[in-house]
């Protein structure tokens, strides 16, 4: 991040909730002092309509003025305004090199940027371009090159610099051409705007005389799938322009688009050979999750859509085509176990493709995981009446009213209710969105923590339907771990043989036999042969036994294993084979993991640390 995003991130953290000056100083990469600094200087931006203070060495963000949201506002779009101006100096760095070799002395003068300036964009550019296979080569008697082959070259403009030939417009009849191929194929913008860009990149590239002649792997698939044939039309105007081309090489580009387009909602066809292939990914799936996890996912869950995501997941994954990211927040830390139920579907698509997921891919199929659409589409009918309760003031209230309008529908009834009469008047509504944590826990309230996050406010909704429905929602109002986490399940480990030595002292105590203890062992190691439960700093053994009690276990390591030496922490989990609470499991596995991506509880954690401080550390974290 650069010093305008740390800035923002201090102040979208502020926005939620109080903050140590360790932690932020922490999360950010940064000294305390450097961290004050940054605090002053947000402080003047915002002049007198709001405040960072700092008491008790925690920072707090004292909203005075209304203003302040106009003013986040702006410091947004400054702050993207310079993501901006990086970008257009990559654009145009990359735009000369496409045309022909150039010295540094001829970048710098035509771009009006000092050489040390443009050695940064230089370096910047190389990073993007590194990872499609095109090399910035200088060379002292020619000067800036770019290496690549075409392919290579139209694959990066179409996926990061969708514009640089803007310029150069598509002719009608290409243009009524391509809106006839996103209605027959029943295109989202999204993926339309794919191909348009693939479209206006291909004519550009072959305007400069730039052909794409070397072999490209898949290219005889692709010619013979049933999206080649859909874009007929381009090809025959391809042909009249360009007639000496080979129109079945230079059009890949824009089939690979169709390929791995986006699943629309609307109706399509999966053929049967993609449909067996889907379902055997979903049915192994299922099996995992059930075998890892001990929770029975309803076959239902894998709707149309979502096996049209998985089919043109695997078409992504076949021919290098990139999704955007996923919006603006961090599904992997937000929803932990949502993610690793994407992990198991992701290494099912490996094992039918021979390709992985990237972890932007991974993040979109924990979405459908995180969202059980089908009972959502149910439920949401349901949900009428709704009251904001919230003290941040009338455009908060507003803003918040056009999101929920958004996401639930345009008729339901939204009113402003006041913090205090929040217990009094709950029962009066379906649904209560509070900005504020309030000492009782109600079953029809949820806490935003973050009320300009869409998404997120869409996942709140979305996890509360979901359990309030099938499982009751008072599993949502109480901290699993930390319940279940006694003095007496608290150990320090002292074996370093190995971390399948770590895991035996773990199950040793546990309150079953010895032969109970033996089994339960066995198939930790089983499980672990599978797939490893260490996550970095924290290991997560897990399994399940004959008897009818859950238990959880920590165990704080006081020595190195060679294998796994970054390993500080060991959370057992024991679940009974029947009679589990499916919502209370599903909780304890997104707690325990969230812990794993941490860094900041697992930073404070060492050979010494009492059970006490354990607790204190766990119960700041996980209730802010």
């Amino acid at each position: 991040m650069n010093t305008n995003e740390k800035q923002l991130w201090i102040v979208e953290k502020l926005k939620t909730k109080d903050i140590s000056s360790e932690k932020l100083a922490f999360e950010l990469n940064i000294s305390e002092k450097t961290l004050s600094n940054y605090v002053s200087v947000i402080n003047h931006y915002f002049q007198n309509t709001s405040k960072i203070v700092k008491n008790n060495n925690k920072y707090s963000l004292l909203i005075k003025d209304e203003r302040y949201f106009d003013l986040l506002n702006q410091f947004i779009e400054d702050n993207k305004y310079d993501e901006k101006e990086q970008y257009e100096r990559k654009k145009q760095l990359l735009y000369y090199l496409l045309i022909k070799d150039r010295t540094i002395d001829e970048l710098s003068e035509l771009m009006y940027l000092s050489t040390t300036s443009l050695n940064q964009v230089l370096k910047e550019l190389r990073l993007e371009t590194g990872s499609f296979h095109i090399d910035i080569i200088g060379k002292t008697s020619v000067g800036i090159r770019l290496e690549g082959t075409e392919f290579n070259i139209r694959r990066l403009l179409i996926e990061k610099y969708t514009d640089i030939y803007d310029s150069n417009q598509l002719t009608t009849e290409t243009c009524e051409e391509l809106k006839k191929i996103k209605q027959h194929l029943n295109l989202d913008n999204t993926s339309y705007n794919k191909v348009v860009t693939a479209t206006k990149i291909v004519f550009a590239r072959l305007k400069l005389g730039k052909y794409n002649s070397k072999f490209v792997e898949f290219e005889s698939l692709i010619a013979k799938s049933t999206d080649f044939k859909e874009i007929d039309g381009i090809v025959a105007i391809m042909n009249k322009l360009y007639p000496n081309v080979n129109t079945d090489k230079e059009v890949l580009s824009i089939v690979m688009q169709l390929m791995g387009r986006r699943a629309s909602l609307v109706d399509e066809l999966i053929n049967d050979t993609d449909e067996n292939l889907i379902q055997q990914i979903i049915e192994h799936t299922i099996q995992d999750v059930d075998e890892l996890y001990q929770i029975k996912l309803d076959e239902s869950l894998f709707t149309k859509d979502i096996m049209l995501h998985i089919k043109h997941l695997m078409n992504r994954l076949l021919f290098n085509v990139n999704i955007d990211n996923v919006e603006s927040f961090d599904i992997v830390k937000q929803f932990p176990f949502a993610y690793e139920l994407s992990k198991i579907l992701g290494e099912n698509v490996y094992k039918a493709i021979g390709v992985r997921p990237s972890i932007d891919e991974l993040g979109y199929i924990a979405i459908y995981f995180s969202v059980y659409l089908e009972n959502l589409e149910k439920s949401l009918v349901n949900y009428k009446l709704i009251a904001i309760a919230t003290d941040m003031g009338l455009s908060i209230h507003k803003f918040l009213s056009t999101n929920l309008k958004t996401l639930l529908g345009e008729e339901i009834q939204i009113d402003i209710l006041k913090l205090q009469d929040v217990d009094e008047k709950r029962h009066d509504y379906d649904l209560i969105i509070s900005t504020t944590h309030h000492d009782k826990q109600y079953d029809n309230v949820i806490h935003l923590d973050n009320v300009f996050n869409l998404q997120l406010l869409k996942f709140k909704i979305e996890q509360y339907l979901i359990f309030k429905d099938n499982r009751g929602m008072d599993v949502l109002q109480q901290n699993v771990l930390l319940g279940s986490m006694l003095e007496n399940n608290f150990v320090y480990l002292t074996s370093n043989a190995s971390y399948q030595d770590v895991i035996q002292e773990m199950v040793t105590g546990l309150p079953v036999s010895l032969d109970e203890q033996l089994i339960i062992q066995e198939n930790l190691l089983i499980r672990e042969d599978k797939k490893s439960t260490v996550y970095g700093e924290m290991a997560f053994p897990h399994t399940s036994y004959s008897g009818n009690k859950l238990m959880v276990k920590a165990g704080i390591i006081t020595k190195h294993i060679e294998e796994e030496p970054h390993l500080k922490l060991v959370i057992l989990l024991i679940t009974p084979n029947e009679s589990v609470n499916d919502a209370m499991l599903i909780k304890l596995y997104e707690e325990i993991l969230s812990v794993a991506s941490n860094k900041y509880l697992l930073s404070k954690l060492n050979s010494e640390t009492s059970y006490e401080s354990f607790i204190n550390i766990l119960k700041l974290e996980m209730e802010g």
